[in-house]
Formats: C-alpha cells, structure tokens, sequence
C-alpha cells in the first residue's frame, strides 16, 4: 500500500514574515481535484449566465431578485448592497434596469423616508421561480448519477475547502499577496513588505496575476456570478 508522498512545499526561509504552513501532502492529487472544481463551477456559471441571458437578465439581476424574494419586502437597496458585497451604485444600476423591465419597484421605507425598499412584482417573482426552475433542472441533471454518499462526501470537502480560505488568504498575505475576499471583485494585489523591494509589472486594465483572473474588462462577458 502507498504510503502518503512527501510535500516537497517549503515557506521561503528568506521571506520577511514567513511561518510555517501545513500543505497537502499529495499536491498533485489536490491540484487535479481543485481543477476538476474550478472546471464544474466555471460550467455551472455559465449556465446561470445562459440562463438568465435566456429571460432577459444578467446575472446581477438574478441575484438582486432572488435576494429580495428572501429577505421579503423590508429589504433597502443599501441593505442589497451589503447582502450581496456590492456598491450600491451598483446595485442602482441593476435595480434601474429591473424597474425598467418591470419585475421589481421601490417604496419608500416607513422607517427611513430617504430610503427605498425593494419590491418583487408579480412578474418578478414569476420570472425568478422559473429562472431557479431551470437553474435546478441543469443541477439535478448534472448529479443525477452520482451517488449520496459520494454527494454527501464531496459537500463536506468542499465545505472544509471553504472554511480554509481565509488561513490561505493569511498565508498569502505573509508573503506580500492581498487575495480577493469571497464575493468581492477586482484583481489579487502585492502588498509591500518590510526590507523587501516591491514587484514591478503590468497595471493596466488587462494584466494578469497568477492568484485571480483577469479584470472584468477583459473578459468576454462581464457578469457577476450568483
């Protein structure tokens, strides 16, 4: 029986900050199942993007409404905006477009006058059940001949997956690389560290860093994901 290979990952013993970090020790085997991940969640993606392109929407929308068929009619746009780790310029912006369709209209607060409340019309409502219909039919269809125990098993994994994102991001950061926060947009930047020389690079709008994709603007289509 083969026994556990040994990580050959080591913490630059030169890196100002640097601490001793517990990696897997089959990265090969780790890197191929975060692959296999990120190729499932890149389908999954662009499913809602096809969908929600298919009933006259982005994907901004999608969540706007589904956000607002959640949390009820108490829900304000800055409230929206916090909800989904979006400006509320933004948010004005998808709410104007959903106003103009006609699925969503604003109410004054009776709690805050200034503030606006979001309301889901019956066309709104109508258009998200069958948006989530659909969205679930493609969900079922791509699990429909794994296993519970093999769902089961890989939910937790990626739950664990989940819960080590932000030791990873305090990993990165001790080595001068400020990772992205879960829904949040923009690119991964390099952080100065103390007596190290700072990386010079591209900084325009379409350069690239190995910890995050490429900027919004360069990629074909701009949507954010649910």
């Amino acid at each position: 029986m083969q026994g556990p290979r040994r990580n050959l990952y080591s913490p630059d013993p030169n890196a100002q900050g640097s601490r001793f970090q517990l990696l897997s020790p089959w990265p090969g085997d780790a890197l191929q199942f975060t692959s296999a991940v990120e190729r499932a969640a890149r389908l999954i993606t662009a499913a809602r993007r096809g969908i929600s392109a298919a009933f006259g929407l982005k994907v901004s929308g999608w969540r706007v409404l589904r956000l607002v068929s959640r949390r009820g009619t108490d829900i304000t746009i800055a409230e929206a905006a916090r909800g989904l780790n979006l400006t509320r310029q933004s948010v004005h912006e998808v709410v104007r477009e959903l106003r103009a369709a006609r699925l969503i209209h604003t109410e004054r607060s009776s709690v805050n006058r200034r503030a606006l409340k979001l309301v889901l019309t019956t066309e709104g409502v109508r258009r998200l059940e069958k948006m989530e219909a659909t969205m679930k039919l493609v969900l079922l269809e791509m699990t429909n001949d794994i296993s519970l125990e093999s769902l089961m098993g890989t939910t937790h994994l990626l739950q664990r997956m989940t819960r080590a994102y932000a030791p990873a991001r305090q990993s990165l950061r001790d080595t001068g690389v400020e990772m992205l926060r879960p829904g949040s947009t923009g690119r991964a930047r390099r952080t100065a560290q103390p007596g190290r020389a700072q990386r010079t690079g591209s900084t325009g709008p379409c350069s690239r860093s190995r910890y995050a994709p490429a900027s919004e603007s360069c990629r074909p289509v701009a949507s954010a994901t649910i």
